[in-house]
Protein backbone atom coordinates (compact mmCIF):
# COMPACT_ATOMS: atom_id res chain seq x y z
CA UNK A 1 0.00 0.00 0.00
CA UNK A 2 1.17 3.41 -1.14
CA UNK A 3 1.99 6.22 1.54
CA UNK A 4 0.53 9.09 0.75
CA UNK A 5 2.72 12.46 1.14
CA UNK A 6 0.74 14.16 3.66
CA UNK A 7 1.19 10.97 6.30
CA UNK A 8 5.36 10.54 5.19
CA UNK A 9 5.18 14.60 5.64
CA UNK A 10 3.31 14.44 9.44
CA UNK A 11 5.80 11.19 10.50
CA UNK A 12 8.59 13.09 9.87
CA UNK A 13 7.12 16.50 11.34
CA UNK A 14 6.33 14.51 14.49
CA UNK A 15 9.99 13.16 14.39
CA UNK A 16 11.52 16.40 14.08
CA UNK A 17 9.62 17.98 17.06
CA UNK A 18 10.71 15.11 19.01
CA UNK A 19 14.04 15.16 18.32
CA UNK A 20 13.48 19.02 20.00
CA UNK A 21 11.20 18.27 22.37
CA UNK A 22 13.72 18.46 25.39
CA UNK A 23 16.02 21.49 23.88
CA UNK A 24 12.30 23.22 23.83
CA UNK A 25 10.85 22.27 26.99
CA UNK A 26 14.45 23.53 28.77
CA UNK A 27 13.96 27.17 27.11
CA UNK A 28 10.35 27.14 27.90
CA UNK A 29 11.06 26.29 31.53
CA UNK A 30 14.03 29.28 31.00
CA UNK A 31 11.56 31.90 29.77
CA UNK A 32 8.92 31.41 32.63
CA UNK A 33 11.18 30.74 35.35
CA UNK A 34 13.32 34.11 34.44
CA UNK A 35 10.41 35.88 33.32
CA UNK A 36 7.99 35.22 36.94
CA UNK A 37 11.39 35.84 38.80
CA UNK A 38 11.46 39.11 37.39
CA UNK A 39 7.70 40.17 38.22
CA UNK A 40 8.56 38.95 41.89
CA UNK A 41 11.84 41.80 41.62
CA UNK A 42 8.76 43.81 40.50
CA UNK A 43 7.04 43.67 43.28
CA UNK A 44 10.04 44.26 45.97
CA UNK A 45 12.95 46.27 44.59
CA UNK A 46 13.48 46.47 40.74
CA UNK A 47 11.82 49.17 38.64
CA UNK A 48 9.39 47.67 36.03
CA UNK A 49 11.39 49.15 33.21
CA UNK A 50 14.55 47.01 33.57
CA UNK A 51 11.97 43.94 33.70
CA UNK A 52 10.38 44.90 30.63
CA UNK A 53 14.38 45.51 29.01
CA UNK A 54 15.11 41.99 30.34
CA UNK A 55 11.73 40.16 29.24
CA UNK A 56 11.64 41.86 25.69
CA UNK A 57 15.88 40.37 25.61
CA UNK A 58 14.36 36.80 26.28
CA UNK A 59 11.86 37.50 23.29
CA UNK A 60 14.30 38.41 21.35
CA UNK A 61 15.97 35.49 22.10
CA UNK A 62 13.59 32.91 20.00
CA UNK A 63 13.70 33.95 16.75
CA UNK A 64 17.52 34.13 17.34
CA UNK A 65 17.63 30.63 18.63
CA UNK A 66 15.38 29.43 15.66
CA UNK A 67 17.87 30.93 13.14
CA UNK A 68 20.98 28.92 14.52
CA UNK A 69 18.93 25.84 15.16
CA UNK A 70 18.35 25.94 11.29
CA UNK A 71 21.66 25.28 10.56
CA UNK A 72 21.88 22.86 13.66
CA UNK A 73 19.02 20.81 11.91
CA UNK A 74 21.27 20.29 8.98
CA UNK A 75 24.47 19.73 10.67
CA UNK A 76 22.92 16.61 12.91
CA UNK A 77 21.58 14.79 10.18
CA UNK A 78 25.45 14.45 9.17
CA UNK A 79 26.69 14.46 12.39
CA UNK A 80 24.23 11.43 13.81
CA UNK A 81 24.77 10.09 10.25
CA UNK A 82 20.75 9.83 10.24
CA UNK A 83 21.14 11.48 6.70
CA UNK A 84 21.83 8.14 5.51
CA UNK A 85 18.63 6.93 6.80
CA UNK A 86 16.66 9.81 5.45
CA UNK A 87 18.52 9.28 2.15
CA UNK A 88 17.20 5.88 1.71
CA UNK A 89 13.59 6.74 2.28
CA UNK A 90 11.30 6.77 -0.39
CA UNK A 91 10.39 9.78 -0.42
CA UNK A 92 12.03 13.41 -1.38
CA UNK A 93 13.81 16.37 -0.39
CA UNK A 94 10.70 18.30 -0.49
CA UNK A 95 9.18 16.19 2.33
CA UNK A 96 11.90 16.36 4.54
CA UNK A 97 12.71 19.90 4.24
CA UNK A 98 8.93 20.40 4.77
CA UNK A 99 8.98 19.14 7.66
CA UNK A 100 11.92 20.43 9.26
CA UNK A 101 10.70 23.85 7.76
CA UNK A 102 7.01 23.22 10.09
CA UNK A 103 8.85 21.97 13.26
CA UNK A 104 11.11 24.85 13.67
CA UNK A 105 8.04 26.91 13.26
CA UNK A 106 6.25 25.33 15.70
CA UNK A 107 9.03 25.52 18.42
CA UNK A 108 9.57 29.19 17.20
CA UNK A 109 5.66 29.85 17.55
CA UNK A 110 5.14 27.97 21.07
CA UNK A 111 7.99 29.72 22.48
CA UNK A 112 7.56 32.75 20.94
CA UNK A 113 3.97 33.12 22.51
CA UNK A 114 5.05 32.22 25.98
CA UNK A 115 7.63 35.07 25.73
CA UNK A 116 5.13 37.75 24.09
CA UNK A 117 2.59 37.03 26.72
CA UNK A 118 5.08 37.82 29.47
CA UNK A 119 6.45 40.85 27.67
CA UNK A 120 3.19 42.39 27.30
CA UNK A 121 2.04 41.49 30.39
CA UNK A 122 5.32 43.89 31.69
CA UNK A 123 4.27 46.56 29.59
CA UNK A 124 0.63 46.41 30.79
CA UNK A 125 1.75 47.20 33.93
CA UNK A 126 3.23 50.31 33.53
CA UNK A 127 1.50 53.42 34.78
CA UNK A 128 0.75 55.45 31.84
CA UNK A 129 -0.09 52.35 29.81
CA UNK A 130 -3.90 53.30 30.52
CA UNK A 131 -3.46 56.61 28.96
CA UNK A 132 -2.20 55.12 25.45
CA UNK A 133 -5.20 52.79 25.57
CA UNK A 134 -7.48 55.44 25.60
CA UNK A 135 -5.78 57.13 23.11
CA UNK A 136 -6.17 54.10 21.08
CA UNK A 137 -9.01 53.46 21.49
CA UNK A 138 -9.57 57.10 20.15
CA UNK A 139 -8.61 56.73 16.85
CA UNK A 140 -11.38 56.96 14.43
CA UNK A 141 -10.15 53.95 11.88
CA UNK A 142 -9.14 51.49 14.27
CA UNK A 143 -9.87 48.35 11.35
CA UNK A 144 -7.41 50.70 9.26
CA UNK A 145 -4.31 51.38 12.23
CA UNK A 146 -5.05 47.17 12.93
CA UNK A 147 -4.62 46.21 9.39
CA UNK A 148 -1.15 48.24 8.68
CA UNK A 149 0.31 47.09 11.93
CA UNK A 150 -0.75 44.07 10.44
CA UNK A 151 0.89 44.62 7.42
CA UNK A 152 4.32 44.86 9.05
CA UNK A 153 4.12 41.83 11.25
CA UNK A 154 2.91 39.70 8.20
CA UNK A 155 6.53 41.46 6.08
CA UNK A 156 8.48 40.54 9.27
CA UNK A 157 7.42 37.11 9.57
CA UNK A 158 7.73 35.82 5.76
CA UNK A 159 10.94 37.95 5.88
CA UNK A 160 12.07 35.44 8.67
CA UNK A 161 11.14 32.17 7.24
CA UNK A 162 13.10 33.34 4.18
CA UNK A 163 15.76 33.32 6.37
CA UNK A 164 15.54 30.12 7.37
CA UNK A 165 14.86 28.64 3.97
CA UNK A 166 17.98 30.24 2.88
CA UNK A 167 20.15 28.87 6.12
CA UNK A 168 18.99 25.35 4.93
CA UNK A 169 20.08 26.33 1.66
CA UNK A 170 23.37 27.70 2.57
CA UNK A 171 23.99 24.64 5.03
CA UNK A 172 23.63 22.07 2.37
CA UNK A 173 25.40 23.77 0.09
CA UNK A 174 28.20 23.85 2.57
CA UNK A 175 28.10 19.80 3.17
CA UNK A 176 29.19 19.43 -0.85
CA UNK A 177 32.47 20.15 0.48
CA UNK A 178 34.59 18.13 3.14
CA UNK A 179 36.94 20.98 4.32
CA UNK A 180 35.96 24.10 5.18
CA UNK A 181 32.43 23.36 5.48
CA UNK A 182 31.30 25.85 8.34
CA UNK A 183 33.16 28.95 6.38
CA UNK A 184 31.35 27.95 3.11
CA UNK A 185 28.15 27.75 4.40
CA UNK A 186 28.41 31.27 6.31
CA UNK A 187 29.64 32.87 2.54
CA UNK A 188 26.99 31.07 1.13
CA UNK A 189 24.46 32.03 3.73
CA UNK A 190 25.56 35.94 3.70
CA UNK A 191 26.12 35.82 -0.74
CA UNK A 192 22.39 34.78 -0.90
CA UNK A 193 20.91 36.50 1.43
CA UNK A 194 22.53 39.80 0.01
CA UNK A 195 21.31 38.57 -3.79
CA UNK A 196 17.57 37.70 -2.72
CA UNK A 197 17.24 41.11 -0.58
CA UNK A 198 19.19 43.02 -3.18
CA UNK A 199 16.26 41.62 -6.42
CA UNK A 200 13.47 41.84 -4.21
CA UNK A 201 14.31 45.97 -3.64
CA UNK A 202 15.49 45.68 -7.56
CA UNK A 203 12.09 44.17 -8.51
CA UNK A 204 10.32 46.77 -6.43
CA UNK A 205 11.76 50.02 -7.32
CA UNK A 206 10.65 49.10 -10.82
CA UNK A 207 7.51 48.43 -9.52
CA UNK A 208 7.15 51.87 -7.82
CA UNK A 209 8.81 53.50 -10.51
CA UNK A 210 8.19 57.19 -10.94
CA UNK A 211 6.81 57.46 -7.16
CA UNK A 212 9.22 59.88 -4.86
CA UNK A 213 7.29 57.75 -1.85
CA UNK A 214 5.18 54.58 -2.04
CA UNK A 215 3.79 55.75 1.14
CA UNK A 216 0.11 57.41 1.12
CA UNK A 217 -0.40 60.25 3.91
CA UNK A 218 -3.93 59.65 4.92
CA UNK A 219 -5.49 61.84 8.08
CA UNK A 220 -6.88 59.85 10.90
CA UNK A 221 -8.48 61.05 14.52
CA UNK A 222 -6.59 60.08 17.65
CA UNK A 223 -8.78 61.16 20.34
CA UNK A 224 -10.20 64.09 18.54
CA UNK A 225 -6.88 64.92 17.02
CA UNK A 226 -6.15 64.61 13.24
CA UNK A 227 -3.02 63.29 13.01
CA UNK A 228 -0.92 61.98 9.75
CA UNK A 229 0.08 58.58 9.46
CA UNK A 230 2.15 56.92 6.34
CA UNK A 231 -0.03 53.94 4.69
CA UNK A 232 1.28 51.37 2.62
CA UNK A 233 -0.52 50.70 -0.29
CA UNK A 234 -2.39 46.99 -0.36
CA UNK A 235 -1.12 47.00 -4.31
CA UNK A 236 2.91 47.34 -2.94
CA UNK A 237 2.13 45.30 0.25
CA UNK A 238 0.91 42.27 -2.08
CA UNK A 239 3.96 43.14 -4.29
CA UNK A 240 6.24 42.86 -1.70
CA UNK A 241 4.89 39.62 0.10
CA UNK A 242 4.40 37.82 -3.16
CA UNK A 243 8.35 38.51 -4.15
CA UNK A 244 9.58 37.21 -0.42
CA UNK A 245 7.29 33.90 -1.28
CA UNK A 246 8.75 33.73 -5.04
CA UNK A 247 12.28 34.11 -3.00
CA UNK A 248 11.79 31.74 -0.55
CA UNK A 249 10.09 28.71 -2.89
CA UNK A 250 12.88 28.60 -4.96
CA UNK A 251 15.29 28.59 -2.33
CA UNK A 252 13.85 25.86 -0.60
CA UNK A 253 13.53 24.34 -4.64
CA UNK A 254 17.38 24.43 -4.82
CA UNK A 255 17.85 23.16 -1.48
CA UNK A 256 15.72 20.19 -1.78
CA UNK A 257 17.66 19.66 -5.18
CA UNK A 258 20.83 19.57 -3.96
CA UNK A 259 19.61 17.14 -0.98
CA UNK A 260 17.93 14.83 -3.88
CA UNK A 261 21.16 14.59 -5.71
CA UNK A 262 22.58 12.58 -2.56
CA UNK A 263 25.45 14.93 -1.98
CA UNK A 264 28.65 13.52 -1.11
CA UNK A 265 29.19 12.90 2.61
Amino acid sequence: MKISNGKKLFTLYKKDLAASKFETLLILGFIIVGNLFLLYKTKTAWPLDMAIALSMLALGFVPLFTFFKAFNFIREEWKENTVYFMMSLPTTGNIIFLSKFLALLTQFFILGAVALTFSISFILMQSGIQQAWIAMRGIGDMQQAIWEISKVGIIMFLSFAMVIITAFFSAVVGKLFRKFSGLITFIVFIATNYVSTKSIAEIMELITEGMSNPYIQKEMMVGGTVVFSQILPNSIFMSIIILIIITSILLFLATTTIYDKKVEL
